[in-house]
């Protein structure tokens, strides 16, 4: 894993891009709660991670784009209060846990009243319309 910091460079020129030549209104960053506890100087450095998200924000403000947090933690959220450019926010697992591990990602309702609270709109992963879609290599 690598992270983007010491400059505020990479977001603007990667979202300003992104926004003039491919036409992006919204940047997702998937998997916070994965670079948050696997990425050691994210557990070592308490200044690093609000760096990171910050400057992630001032890329996209740049931009003129939004941000959409997915598998994020409370602390990602809670930085989000920072970060008028976050807008919305997944609240649910991915639904492919659901399928391979028989997880529970309908239990969205107390992490949506926390993005609600937080002036973040919640939203839940896809979800699939009968068991077994056609053409998935999840079964």
């Amino acid at each position: 894993m690598s992270l983007p910091i010491g400059n505020d460079s990479f977001w603007i020129d990667l979202l300003s891009d992104a926004s003039h030549n491919w036409g992006l209104i919204m940047y997702e960053q998937d998997w916070l709660h994965a670079q948050t506890s696997k990425f050691i100087p994210l557990r070592t450095d308490i200044n690093l991670g609000e760096q990171w998200l910050i400057s992630m924000g001032k890329g996209a403000e740049k931009a003129g784009i939004t941000i959409q947090y997915c598998s994020s933690y409370p602390r990602h959220a809670l930085q989000a209060l920072e970060i008028p450019r976050v807008t919305q926010a997944r609240v649910s697992s991915d639904y492919t846990s659901h399928i391979v591990h028989k997880g529970n990602q309908w239990n969205i309702g107390i992490t949506s009243m926390l993005a609600d609270a937080l002036g973040i709109a919640p939203f839940k992963d896809v979800f699939w319309s009968t068991s077994n879609e056609p053409g998935s290599s999840y079964k």
